[in-house]
């Protein structure tokens, strides 16, 4: 997950840079697919990232992380690869190159 250049570690990273001056956005109004590394999705099977229970704050963060960019690469058990990029899958030959320092959750 990244803006422009600068990745994210965390929803919390991605706040502090996107919205240092949020006072009531936590855990408690962020709910997220939690850590979805090495778990098995079924066909058909619709993950929620990111559910940001409404807020003031929530609002105006809605309008300013519309510029993050999610890359999502994931495998089958059949050694089957795609990448989402913009939400637009597209199959790849091999497992994506896992990058530290750009990796999102880890």
């Amino acid at each position: 997950m990244s803006n422009d250049s600068l990745f994210f570690r965390d929803w919390l990273d991605m706040l502090q840079v996107v919205m240092p001056e949020a006072k009531k956005i936590d855990y408690s109004v962020i709910n997220t697919g939690g850590n979805i590394r090495n778990q098995m999705i079924t066909p058909g099977e619709t993950v929620n990232l990111i559910f940001l229970q409404w807020t003031p704050e929530t609002r105006v963060l809605e309008k300013r992380i519309r510029g993050i960019k999610i890359t999502l690469c994931y495998s089958s058990l059949l050694e089957e690869y795609w990448l989402i990029n913009e939400g637009v899958p597209s199959e790849i030959e091999e497992p994506c190159e896992i990058k530290m320092e750009e990796e999102f959750g880890f």
